[in-house]
């Protein structure tokens, strides 16, 4: 009898058949908001499919999604350990990590994605969000602007120049990334009120200008 690995020929197309069906359910449950019945789907391709990293992911995701933390971080870690260069995989972990209050792992989670991938944008977020913890004001424009460089209507990256600016007292580059931002995503009451409150305050200054020549 032909055997791979330990297990007959015979029983890996069966087994592989399984999985991808089993694979298939879970997704249509997803779908349909069972996420009880997609983790368990996922458990049995995963029974008959253990090496398949893109199936330990939506396990974890579809664990998350279902507010069960701890196991999501556990699928992530077995799901990591088989695509240790898949940067989206390493970024999903670190949001979870994040959202648990688990800085320092999410920190490192995301320093291993942005090491695996740091030409798109979604990355340098990240990476963003850690320069902003140490106040580096001058880092975080550098990286707002390489996030534009790599995807120019990247909503988030304008808000966060924005914000930056604003920061720094740039009002007037402000004023323009917000609009930008409102051009690429029109009727956000929030980015419409601080654009009011930047044209309020441009034209103080410019009166006080005019007053003091």
């Amino acid at each position: 009898m032909n055997r791979t690995d330990g297990v007959p020929n015979e029983t890996i197309a069966p087994m592989t058949r399984r999985g991808e069906a089993c694979r298939l359910q879970a997704e249509d449950a997803w779908r349909d908001g069972r996420l009880e019945d997609a983790v368990a789907l996922f458990r049995q391709a995963i029974a008959c499919l253990p090496d398949d990293g893109a199936l330990r992911r939506r396990l974890a995701n579809a664990w998350k999604a279902a507010e069960r933390p701890e196991e999501a971080r556990a699928s992530y870690r077995v799901a990591i350990a088989l695509e240790p260069a898949c940067a989206d995989l390493l970024r999903q972990s670190g949001n979870l990590l994040r959202e648990q209050g688990m800085v320092a792992a999410a920190l490192a989670a995301y320093r291993h994605a942005l090491a695996v991938r740091l030409d798109i944008a979604a990355l340098v977020q990240f990476r963003l969000a850690l320069i902003a913890a140490d106040d580096d004001d001058d880092a975080i424009l550098s990286t707002c602007r390489a996030v534009l460089a790599i995807e120019p209507d990247r909503m988030a990256g304008w808000r966060d120049l924005a914000d930056c600016l604003c920061r720094i007292e740039q009002l007037g580059a402000a004023r323009a990334a917000y609009r930008r931002q409102e051009r690429l995503c029109p009727g956000q009451a929030m980015v419409s009120h601080n654009i009011a409150v930047l044209d309020s305050i441009l034209g103080l200054m410019a009166k006080g200008k005019g007053i003091s020549s």
